[in-house]
């Protein structure tokens, strides 16, 4: 009988021992894995089209964006993205034009680098669309496929927050822009952001 109660006594002490092995296993996972951020802050983007022609070529001074990313393991993640920039004035690319609006959404899967100071690289895809105003009067909007590869790094200022710098490529598919030489297609812009960051758990 005491060697059933000495056997029943071990195995409890393994089960118990096993139990905690795997909730302290969890737990280092749980902290490998990247947090739950959202970030949002000023962007610039630098517009081109033509294939480089200097009458195509502007700059957006007022931006801002959205985007949120949470773990999926150790150095891999999702990432989802919302922003918008602005000009009104004269552009080089259309005299006609004096006021262009972009708007950009996308998803995608981010690698990061665990450390204090955390750099990261992007993949998404998603729509790009534009709002013009030519001669007074709103032209159609028109939208098109984008994909958008870059990077950046966050720098942590407190438990919770940050600091964010980056910069991104993107590569608007459209068929057509407006008139004038720009009609070859495509929307290749240069995005830099600066922003905080908020870490949600």
């Amino acid at each position: 009988m005491s060697n059933i109660k000495q056997l029943a006594t071990d195995m409890w002490m393994v089960a118990v021992a096993g139990v905690l092995t795997v909730l302290a296993s969890s737990s280092v996972h749980t902290q490998e894995v990247p947090k739950t951020d959202v970030a949002f802050g000023y962007q610039w983007q630098r517009v081109s089209r033509c294939g480089g022609m200097a009458l195509c070529k502007d700059s957006l001074p007022a931006g801002w964006y959205l985007d949120a990313s949470g773990g999926i393991s150790r150095m891999f993640g999702w990432v989802g993205l919302f922003d918008g920039s602005y000009k009104s004035g004269a552009f080089g690319f259309n005299p006609g034009v004096s006021k262009l609006n972009i708007y950009t959404y996308g998803v995608g899967v981010r690698v990061s680098a665990t450390s204090t100071v955390t750099p990261f690289a992007q993949f998404l895809v998603g729509g790009i669309r534009r709002e013009l105003t030519i001669l007074g009067s709103a032209a159609p909007d028109t939208a098109a496929f984008m994909i958008d590869i870059g990077g950046g790094v966050n720098i942590p200022a407190g438990t919770r927050w940050g600091m964010r710098i980056g910069i991104d490529y993107r590569r608007g598919f459209f068929e057509k822009l407006e008139l004038g030489p720009e009609n070859l297609g495509g929307m290749n812009n240069v995005r830099v952001n600066l922003g905080a960051v908020v870490s949600l758990n």
